[in-house]
């Protein structure tokens, strides 16, 4: 009796731990506690009725690719308070395809929404570029959110749940960066376009694109473009990152090869006309594999011709060497880590914060840095070519006229002696 009793302490322990508690100074818990299970069952019903095996940990495993199955993931929440507690819980990762949450009450009927980019905003409930899910706990009592997550990829999907205030007061600081790093990055690519337009240079046309390119990739993956721009086009929400990744990539080299003053990862049997075709192909091939073979693709395509860029620029010698590293080093950061998270080498999101974004800010900076100063050199070397051919214009004119007034002054005294 007493091991019976001891197993059921054990047990009710356990379940107490695992349970995110939900007290008057709760703000914010990151390392929310959760169970997962990987199933056929597509039905919470079905689900809870059938012998499941769930895992217990605060993060999903940096390999789970679910194959014909769902990840369900299950959250005990104990709300202390003596009244009815609103919270937020986040998914902070804006690119999963679809999510379905169940919140299990007891005496109440089960509370379900979906959300994700695979469906249009209006179906969510709150019309955030989060996915963010709003729940209502009752007063002293325990409950379960149950979350169906659905993708072709990796399954990354770090969790948060949040006081309401002290979500919208993060959203507020989170969203002010984000508008000051974006309006930075549009400012550069107009000024690269208004250069353009004066210069018609083709460097200041490929880092227009280049640059809006980053600001259309950060808006994507970050969620406003799919708030604010194509929140009915989930085609483009789904290859969208595949496809601007490897576009990033393509419009880099020709950008770099243009300020190293060497055509780089160049070789006589690839002639501009191939390049072009070649690159073409690619990316209609990204834009109609399915979504993780395409983005998968995309990523391997775009980490390999960044190693070889920066293998090709540390072999250069360039006065803009060091320059010119920093931007291959900033692209491969940017790669790499999407890149490892969908192998499943590391978990977490990289759209849980803005650094992410902040590299893509000093790789379009110095590249933007690198450019003007290229024009500025260019047109003081033509400036000073020329100085140098009007002077030496200007001095065969005035050996031209020394020469005339030694023949004028040949025949005036040949004219003296006849």
């Amino acid at each position: 009796m007493r091991i019976v009793l001891s197993l059921l302490i054990l047990i009710y322990s356990s379940a107490v731990f695992s349970a995110v508690t939900i007290s008057e100074s709760f703000k914010v818990e990151h390392q929310v506690k959760l169970s997962y299970t990987l199933s056929k069952y597509a039905s919470l019903n079905e689900l809870l009725a059938a012998p499941v095996e769930w895992h217990s940990s605060t993060q999903i495993p940096t390999d789970l690719r679910p194959v014909a199955k769902y990840l369900w993931l299950k959250i005990a929440l104990h709300n202390t308070n003596n009244s009815l507690t609103p919270v937020l819980v986040s998914i902070n990762n804006n690119l999963i395809d679809a999510v379905t949450a169940y919140h299990v009450r007891p005496n109440h009927p089960i509370f379900s929404l979906d959300m994700g980019d695979a469906l249009p905003l209006i179906k969510r409930p709150l019309k955030y570029e989060s996915l963010v899910v709003p729940l209502e706990l009752q007063p002293q009592t325990r409950s379960h959110l149950y979350l169906q997550i659905s993708d072709e990829g990796v399954i990354t999907a770090p969790l948060a749940i949040w006081e309401p205030n002290e979500y919208l007061q993060f959203k507020s600081k989170f969203n002010l960066i984000f508008g000051i790093l974006a309006g930075f990055v549009l400012a550069l690519a107009l000024t690269n376009a208004t250069l353009y337009c004066v210069t018609k240079k083709g460097y200041f046309l490929c880092a227009t694109l280049f640059i809006a390119t980053v600001w259309l990739f950060n808006a994507h993956i970050y969620g406003f473009g799919y708030r604010y721009f194509y929140s009915s086009w989930q085609w483009f929400q789904q290859y969208g990152q595949g496809m601007m990744m490897f576009l990033l990539s393509a419009l880099l080299l020709p950008a770099l090869s243009y300020c190293s003053g060497k055509s780089l990862l160049a070789h006589p049997k690839l002639t501009k006309r191939k390049v072009i075709l070649a690159t073409l192909c690619l990316f209609l091939l990204i834009a109609f594999l399915p979504v993780s073979q395409s983005l998968l693709l995309a990523l391997s395509i775009s980490f390999i011709v960044s190693v070889l860029i920066i293998y090709t620029l540390a072999r250069v010698n360039h006065k803009s060497r060091n320059i010119l590293i920093a931007i291959a080093l900033c692209h491969f950061i940017v790669i790499s880590y999407p890149f490892t998270v969908e192998l499943g080498v590391q978990s977490g999101s990289f759209l849980n914060h803005l650094g992410y974004f902040g590299i893509f800010v000093v790789e379009a900076t110095l590249l933007s840095y690198l450019l003007i100063r290229l024009y500025i050199f260019q047109r003081d070397e033509k400036l000073a070519k020329q100085q140098q051919r009007l002077a030496h214009t200007q001095a065969e004119d005035a050996l031209l006229k020394e020469k005339l007034k030694l023949q004028e002054q040949i025949t005036v005294r040949l004219r003296v002696q006849y």
